[in-house]
């Protein structure tokens, strides 16, 4: 029903009243900005303002962003002390692989290790 309509019957003081009700109600949007900035990743603007369904989804979205990162980051490190025993030299626009034991790793492995080393770094 178009509110319009739903108003044209009401008298002057329940128009009032319905617009003190709504004034209310109304969501703050510095408030909004505020759960953003400071809950945004887990949708606590969402909730504010009612968004319930999208404050789930980015919840479940979090969760599983950080599972995902938690879950690879032992990987990558194991995997990285597994090929230690190789290392990675660069001399006059030659690469060179020294070994200084016997590794189980690839020349292909260490070189692709090697170059993700900087990005392992911030873990």
């Amino acid at each position: 029903m178009n509110n319009i309509v739903a108003r044209s019957g009401l008298t002057t003081e329940q128009q009032l009243i319905v617009n003190s009700e709504l004034e209310k109600r109304r969501k703050s949007k510095g408030m909004a900005y505020l759960l953003w900035f400071f809950l945004g990743a887990f949708g606590g603007h969402r909730f504010y303002v009612g968004d319930i369904g999208i404050a789930i989804g980015m919840i479940l979205v979090w969760i599983i962003g950080w599972f995902t990162f938690l879950s690879l980051r032992p990987f990558g490190s194991l995997l990285m002390h597994f090929c230690s025993a190789n290392v990675l030299t660069s001399t006059t626009n030659k690469l060179n692989l020294k070994s200084s034991k016997k590794s189980k790793c690839s020349p292909q492995t260490v070189m692709w290790l090697n170059k993700l080393r900087p990005l392992w770094a911030f873990f």
